[in-house]
This record gives C-alpha cells, sequence and structure tokens, in this order.
C-alpha cells in the first residue's frame, strides 16, 4: 500500500527509456551538455527523503577504488558526517553517522550486497 510522500524506485527499464529520451533530446540539440547531465542525474537517484530540511539534490553517494564517498550538492542545511560539516567530498566508513539537514543515518556493512564498478 502507497503512503503520501512515498517515493518508489525506478525499475531498470523505466530508467534506460529516461536514458535514450535525454540523449535524443541532446542529439537533437534540444538539451546541452550540461542539462543532460544534470537530468540524468535526477533520473538515477535512488533514495528519496521527504522531509523539509532535505533538498531534493542534496548530496550524492559514490563508490569509488573500494570506498564510499559522499559530496553535499550545494543544499541549503548540509551535509554532516560525524558532527563536521562536509566543505567537499569525504570518505564515509562503517559506523559514521551522516546527517541530510536534519535526518540521521548510521553507516552499516552489508557484507552479502556486492558492489561492480562499472
Amino acid at each position: 500500500m502507497d503512503h503520501p510522500g512515498t517515493q518508489m524506485r525506478a525499475s531498470d527499464r523505466e530508467r534506460q527509456a529516461t536514458v535514450r529520451a535525454l540523449r535524443g533530446q541532446m542529439s537533437d540539440g534540444r538539451l546541452s551538455e550540461l542539462t543532460f547531465v544534470r537530468r540524468l542525474d535526477m533520473a538515477l537517484v535512488d533514495m528519496c527523503i521527504d522531509h523539509i530540511s532535505v533538498s531534493r539534490r542534496h548530496a550524492v553517494l559514490t563508490h569509488l577504488d573500494g570506498a564510499w564517498v559522499l559530496s553535499d550538492l550545494g543544499s541549503r542545511n548540509g551535509t554532516w558526517v560525524n558532527g563536521w560539516r562536509l566543505p567537499g567530498p569525504a570518505p564515509i566508513e562503517v559506523g559514521d553517522l551522516v546527517e541530510l539537514g536534519s535526518r540521521r543515518f548510521v553507516v552499516v556493512d552489508r557484507p552479502h550486497l556486492q558492489i561492480v564498478d562499472s
């Protein structure tokens, strides 16, 4: 059952269709490369936090060279790790406290999940 404010993750098929549509608009000259990249980023969002203190595009978490890196995207209320506001990209580890606006999360280890770098 859906609840108000609940966000659903897009299926891979929906994501692929969105990427194809955006590529078509860019090749037709209807989108600049910058706009294409921004819209592509928005289309591939995996998590939505429905809270007034969290921006629509608040932060990005990437997996680089075997480590997780968290970056604030210019949000109004900031992205914090272990009580420190992020001035730029920062590595995060198991046990770190991550705050997006006033929402708090603890980084946990999920050894059964496999990260595949593309």
